[in-house]
């Protein structure tokens, strides 16, 4: 982002944080990954409180002897840290509306959801004002990568905000990379997306030409693997495939190979809803940048219409 997005040093007073202290920390958005990201921070040593929107999902931390809030705002409530896993924009700027009514505010707010930057950026004004520290921090890895505290985090905000949070956001993270000024870590992300989502379309299409000429479909990333072609995606396709399960990569790739094919061969499926939301964000930046984005484009429809045909 342009340089004039670079935040301010949040007022509040915070005592120097050393990464042996165990942190206040409330965890909003328990889902497929802000769940695993809670366990591990739990895991790590830190006082944890968490709330989400769905009662149900915050069960195993009750049991697990871990307090759950009644509300946003109650979470939030002297909390040092408060960490947000949401999936919707919409749903990020409710939830901070609730943070900045707790009566004692957090010190620093991490939001690990990927949104617009022009959203981070509003949203780090309000809690600026309101003496909070606001950290965009969006994860790569899925839920594996939540569960092992492998993910890779990119980050946007102050230096002193990314310091204090560091020790919260190594909890479930193998590389953290502090990119810029606020709202740089969703540029990461989107960036991030970009690649993944070309990768997972580059797979459905090498798959589609080999099942077209009657290679076995498993067999094909197995043979794939080592070479130049290989990556992580296609390494967590074959994983998947062969344990049967109806992972959000797998169920992608299975519904691009049908869309190809005339046919699936695959459990087919996966939240097209999410990645059409997160190309969104990559295009619109591309487009305000004046940064050709073609692959984007191609992405956009290729997604769309596998979007539309499972919504028929």
């Amino acid at each position: 982002m342009a340089p004039a997005l670079r935040t301010a040093v949040v007022a509040r007073p915070r005592e120097p944080h050393l990464s042996s202290r165990a942190m206040r920390v409330s965890y909003i958005g328990l889902g497929d990954i802000g769940a695993p990201m809670a366990t591990r921070i739990h895991q790590q040593g830190h006082q944890l409180t968490v709330w989400n929107r769905t009662p149900a999902r915050s069960a195993p931390f009750a049991e697990a002897g871990v307090p759950v809030a009644a509300s946003a705002a109650e979470a939030a409530d002297d909390a040092e840290v408060v960490v947000l896993c949401i999936d919707t924009p919409a749903g990020v700027e409710a939830v901070v509306d609730q943070v900045l009514k707790a009566p004692r505010p957090p010190a620093v707010v991490v939001d690990s959801s990927t949104v617009h930057p022009d959203l981070t950026v509003s949203l780090g004004a309000r809690l600026r004002a309101a003496g909070v520290g606001f950290v965009d921090a969006p994860v790569s890895g899925g839920p594996g990568g939540a569960r092992a505290g492998t993910l890779a985090v990119m980050v946007g905000g102050a230096d002193d905000d990314v310091a204090f949070v560091r020790p919260v956001l190594d909890s479930y993270a193998r590389r953290v990379t502090h990119l810029g000024p606020l709202g740089s870590g969703q540029v990461g992300k989107a960036c991030n997306q970009l690649v993944n989502f070309a990768t997972m379309a580059a797979i459905a299409e090498a798959m589609a030409l080999g099942r077209a000429f009657g290679l076995d479909p498993d067999a094909l990333p197995e043979a794939m693997s080592g070479g130049l072609a290989d990556s992580s995606m296609l390494r967590e396709y074959a994983r998947g495939r062969a344990a049967g399960e109806d992972t959000n990569i797998t169920g992608i790739i299975n519904g691009l190979r049908g869309l190809l094919l005339g046919f699936e061969d695959g459990p087919a499926g996966g939240r097209t809803d999410m990645l059409l939301k997160d190309l969104a964000f990559a295009l619109d930046i591309a487009r305000r940048q004046g940064t050709a984005a073609p692959v984007a484009g191609v992405l956009d429809g290729v997604y769309r219409m596998l979007h539309n045909q499972e919504a028929r």
